[in-house]
């Protein structure tokens, strides 16, 4: 098994109600890095050219990277890829949250989707196993009833469920998928193309560990970094604002220094 890995990544098949798991050996996983680099290999190699994204032959992949679910601050994040409903090509989104980590913890690097149910459903991924469940009840409520109804139904509020809402049920191009109700994959529409397959969430819950090459020496420089983040104005900009901040960053030409004045992130040209 690869450090920073589980080593298996979960295929579903909503048309066939097939679910198999994959286990790919260190080879793959230093050669296709990250959660996108997951996503883009599955994007590449099961996807036909020219389909239509919102085609079942389209995949959605939701992916984590090699950090995710580690002690290093901000590595929650896992990636949704696929062809993109909005554009068209190829793309990618990202979002931070409890869910990334989650699924790492029920036992899976990356959840490849296929296919299109005939009728709503979700799925519910645990301790390395993977059950296509009925959602036609929820199909039609809005995310924080899908989440109340998938953690009632399953027996825990601390199950982690991604959802697609109900723009995403209905196609909406621009639609986001959401996990705790807070955080996004905002790019790309990936919220239409888990809607166009019928799957209106994912939900995960696991107690699994993540293996590490050397815990300790991860675990300090954890705190280290974590340190240095929120010393750094640009770095509490960021957890004051989110990637919002990056609106009033990226456009700034040379070098800037930062500052926080009040609750306003402000940008002063160094002398």
């Amino acid at each position: 098994m690869p450090f920073g890995y589980t080593g298996k990544i979960l295929h579903v098949d909503l048309t066939d109600r097939k679910i198999e798991i994959e286990e790919p050996g260190e080879i793959f996983y230093r050669m296709y890095l990250g959660g996108r680099g997951l996503g883009y290999y599955f994007l590449l190699k099961l996807v036909p050219a020219g389909i239509d994204p919102f085609d079942p032959r389209n995949v959605l992949v939701l992916a984590t990277g090699v950090m995710t679910g580690s002690p290093l601050a901000a590595s929650c994040r896992f990636a949704a890829v696929g062809k993109s409903p909005l554009t068209g090509a190829a793309g990618e989104s990202e979002a931070a949250g409890f869910f990334g980590p989650e699924l790492k913890k029920a036992g899976f690097d990356a959840i490849v989707i296929q296919g299109r149910s005939d009728q709503p459903v979700y799925l519910w991924v645990t301790e390395g196993s993977a059950e296509i469940k009925d959602g036609g009840h929820l199909a039609e409520l809005g995310a924080r009833e899908v989440e109340d109804a998938i953690r009632g139904e399953l027996g825990s509020d601390k199950i982690r469920v991604a959802q697609c809402g109900l723009a995403g049920m209905n196609r909406v191009r621009y639609a986001n998928i959401t996990n705790n109700l807070g955080h996004y994959n905002g790019r790309g529409g990936f919220g239409a193309l888990m809607g166009s397959k019928n799957l209106r969430a994912v939900a995960a819950l696991g107690r699994g560990n993540t293996p590490y090459h050397d815990e300790a020496f991860l675990r300090q420089t954890a705190k280290d970094y974590a340190k240095t983040f929120r010393d750094n104005p640009a770095g509490e900009a960021l957890y004051e604002y989110g990637t919002t901040a990056f609106a009033a960053i990226y456009p700034m030409p040379g070098r800037c220094r930062w500052t926080i004045s009040g609750a306003v992130p402000q940008r002063t040209r160094p002398r």
